[in-house]
């Protein structure tokens, strides 16, 4: 470029552009450049912090590679505090690859997605579920349907959850791709003790508990019963859920003892339908009623161990929907009772051996 063309209008665009060009690839060397020397610069300066070593986990109690290769997660009595829970869907809400859904504060809407159990993907079936729910190791879910009632499994003065992350087909049967059993307490020590528990929250939430048990040398005995109401976060989102547990159980001289354990449960929850939703002349409603009956007898002698349950489950689910093909409301009535045995045996015939 000659003098007459670089004082030419062209020629001196060209030459600010090669200059905003090298600014520009100046600005990204700086950028690139002052970190490492501030580092550099201040290294001798830094701060060491103290080691700290995490023993112990807070989203779950315990977590066990059991013999058959499976991974058991069990979420405990500290942790079910620590979260406030009042119900699975609470108590469930940070173990790794578990989900719920849940439409209201209080109460799972059960007829279609709105208290459903998620473990790795599965457990959106219906009817049907893939998930199997167990309380004390006996199954409970819609005798018709076979999937989960979240509001019939109270999470009050439990000794803890168990979640099973894959298929367990001698423990769980061929009807789960995984398991979540609730642990029902047993008063420990000898004497007796009680405790209450009130909370009020937002949109008109209450949550009541009671709990009393006691024991000696030879018997014990538990019971627990929870009131829980709340308007809802959202229009005709109303939950009310009600529970009883009571629990006798008698240590025999010698390997026997006994159990006898009662569950009672009700709900009545409103849907608040998704927010586009057409309106409709009703308040779609899901309501449940359940009584679990569990005799329990087992023998230890230290070397093997027998279980023997009988259970009866009598379950019913009244849900108020809206046909909009003839413009009327309509009721789907479950009336279920699921009834059985289980049995289980475990014996040591050398050491570490099952």
């Amino acid at each position: 470029m000659d003098l007459r063309e670089a004082l030419s209008l062209g020629g001196m665009r060209k030459v600010l552009g090669c200059i905003e060009v090298s600014a520009s690839k100046l600005a990204m060397l700086m950028s690139l450049l002052f970190p490492s020397l501030l580092v550099a610069a201040t290294n001798d300066d830094a701060v060491l912090m103290e080691e700290l070593e995490v023993v112990a986990s807070p989203i779950v109690e315990e977590r066990v590679i059991r013999t058959f290769g499976d991974t058991l997660h069990s979420v405990g009595q500290e942790q079910l505090e620590d979260l406030a829970a009042n119900d699975l869907a609470t108590a469930l809400d940070r173990v790794p690859g578990v989900n719920m859904s849940r439409h209201n504060p209080i109460g799972a809407f059960g007829g279609g997605d709105g208290g459903a159990i998620f473990i790795r993907g599965h457990g959106a079936s219906r009817p049907g579920q893939e998930i199997l729910t167990l309380f004390d190791g006996v199954p409970r879910f819609s005798g018709i349907w076979s999937h989960s009632l979240l509001d019939m499994l109270p999470v009050d003065g439990l000794q803890g959850i168990d979640v099973y992350k894959s298929p367990q087909g001698v423990l769980l049967g061929n009807s789960g791709f995984g398991a979540v059993n609730i642990k029902a307490k047993k008063h420990d020590g000898v004497g007796t003790s009680g405790s209450l528990m009130t909370a009020f929250g937002r949109y008109g939430t209450s949550i009541n508990t009671l709990s009393y048990g006691g024991a000696n040398s030879k018997n014990d005995y538990y019971f627990t019963a929870s009131h829980r109401s709340s308007d809802g976060n959202r229009e005709n989102g109303k939950g009310t859920v009600d529970s009883f547990y009571g629990r006798f159980g008698e240590d025999k001289e010698g390997p026997w003892s006994f159990c006898f354990q009662v569950l009672h449960t009700t709900s009545d929850v409103e849907d608040p339908r998704a927010i586009d939703a057409a309106q409709i002349p009703i308040v779609e409603k899901f309501a449940t009623r359940g009584d679990l009956f569990i005799a329990s007898i087992s023998r230890d002698d230290g070397e093997s161990r027998l279980d023997a349950k009988l259970y009866l489950d009598d379950g019913l689910q009244d849900w108020l929907q809206w046909d909009g093909a003839v413009a009327e409301p309509f009721y789907s009535v479950t009336d279920y009772r699921n009834y059985g045995l289980k049995l289980k045996h475990q014996s040591s015939p050398w050491q570490d051996g099952e």
